[in-house]
């Protein structure tokens, strides 16, 4: 007999983002209780951002064949495209979360700098939880921006600590800095920033992995991708000239990588932004 007891409070329609024009959207929340006996699997693809909050309990999720286990206070977070899994390890595991979307959710989650699993440096905000669930079924644009304040505050709470500044933290701000500041590079790479870092390369990818949440590869385009998001929203330059600064020589490898990553061209990209 299953002893797992789940509330899920979602948007209106979960289908598709809202008209409204925001960074990101509140898709759904809620919270879960289950046993060792109850296994949570989504192997469905989630266009989400989802975060993971235990508040009591004892519990385990697995990501690319990694476990982490969670304890009170610690906070967990996916991207969008990665399989779910989860399950209790004590009698009874408690966990409150709350997922997102939208043009600039994944980018959002990543400027955190994050690690997968932390424990949180300030208490549960139940009450933001709780504003954010009675918020999220509300169709108005005012409940749709104030959810976005909630769901900023909460990333504010997740935040941890480390008790020292240590050889991994210089080694990740300079890779960061360095990446920054050579976006528009088309030769940037891997193997470039472990030359540059002077820093094997399977050192860097467990140092991004663990405290990133993804590789090196993959922290370079996501980058280039908000860069670009920005431009094509926030800008009237011209395609080409979007395409240089976010690191492509070749119009037509920037096309593909736009429609790849976001399903849409950057000419459309850019009409939505604009509403014409």
């Amino acid at each position: 007999m299953k002893n797992e007891r789940s509330i899920n409070y979602t948007r209106p329609n979960t289908r598709e983002l809202p008209p409204l024009h925001l960074p990101f959207y509140a898709y759904s929340t809620g919270e879960h209780i289950s046993a060792p006996e109850d296994k949570s699997y989504n192997q469905e693809i989630s266009n989400f951002v989802e975060v993971v909050w235990s508040i009591s309990g004892v519990g385990e999720i697995w990501l690319y064949d990694r476990k982490y286990e969670m304890h009170s206070n610690d906070v967990f977070f996916y991207l969008p495209g990665e399989e779910h899994f989860r399950k209790a390890l004590s009698p009874e595991w408690h966990v409150r979360w709350m997922c997102f979307d939208g043009p600039f959710a994944e980018s959002l989650m990543l400027a955190y700098h994050y690690p997968r699993c932390q424990h949180a440096a300030q208490p549960y905000p139940a009450e933001t939880f709780t504003a954010l669930e009675k918020l999220i079924s509300n169709s108005s644009a005012f409940a749709a921006r104030e959810c976005c304040s909630l769901i900023l505050h909460v990333l504010a709470c997740a935040g941890g600590f480390s008790a020292e500044y240590g050889q991994s933290e210089k080694i990740l701000d300079r890779a960061r800095f360095f990446i920054a500041s050579h976006l528009s590079d088309p030769t940037l790479d891997v193997q470039t920033l472990c030359d540059r870092l002077e820093v094997s390369r399977s050192k860097l990818t467990r140092l991004f992995n663990q405290q990133t949440g993804v590789s090196p590869g993959r922290y370079i385009l996501n980058c280039r991708l908000e860069q670009a998001q920005s431009l094509l929203s926030g800008t009237d330059e011209p395609i080409g000239v979007v395409a240089e600064r976010c690191g492509f020589s070749d119009g037509q490898s920037f096309l593909k990588f736009i429609r790849r990553s976001l399903k849409a061209s950057p000419l459309e990209i850019r009409r939505r932004s604009t509403g014409r």
